[in-house]
């Protein structure tokens, strides 16, 4: 019996171990959505896909499909977030906001939207040294649950929800912009029911 082989970008937000070596990763990938990844033997020291599937990791996944899972038969790390693993408080920020986006998005639904605005957000939190880590995170959660419908844009929010956003090299977020973000993201969050 043969199998379709799908290739996809995606990004690991959990990793859960099972079996003696093998792992169950939460993916979300830009065709196929939130998918659960089965690895066979990814624990051991002479695994070739060791290296290539650390948390938060954004790369190229060769995947089967299988009955409960997806079957990852091969893994390409990218190097575009490799600078979060370099810094302890951008390393925790991406942490939390993958924990929230894992929650947040359900199922198997192609959304190369939403896939494109969390890796920029998350590619900006790395390698921008001038916005500062826990900006970031509010930007990118705001943005998150406004695309998932849970927050409407208001005229203080539009330049924060601007597609341009991540190209921009610096913000300047008052402390009344700030206020008006974080109590958008808690009632986006209490809407959401989470």
């Amino acid at each position: 019996m043969s199998h379709t082989i799908y290739h996809t970008e995606g990004l690991i937000l959990s990793r859960r171990d099972y079996g003696e070596a093998n792992s169950l990763y939460q993916i979300f990938s830009r065709e196929f959505g939130l998918i659960t990844v089965a690895a066979q033997g990814t624990r051991y020291l002479k695994s070739k896909l060791r290296g290539q599937l650390a948390l938060l990791m954004h790369g190229h996944f060769t995947l089967v499909r299988g009955r409960e899972f997806w079957r990852l038969i091969g893994a390409e790390a990218s190097p575009r977030l490799k600078a979060l693993t370099q810094n302890r408080e951008k390393s925790l920020v991406a942490v939390r906001v993958g924990n929230l986006f894992s929650r947040l998005v359900r199922g198997e639904e192609c959304q190369p939207e939403l896939f494109s605005d969390l890796v920029f957000g998350l590619e900006t939190l790395a390698t921008n040294e001038k916005i500062i880590p826990e900006i970031s995170e509010r930007v990118i959660v705001l943005r998150l649950l406004s695309k998932l419908g849970y927050i409407s844009s208001g005229k203080l929010l539009a330049p924060w929800l601007a597609a341009d956003l991540w190209h921009k090299t610096e913000w300047h977020m008052s402390d009344g912009v700030s206020r008006q973000i974080v109590g958008a993201i808690n009632n986006g969050l209490n809407q959401s029911m989470l």
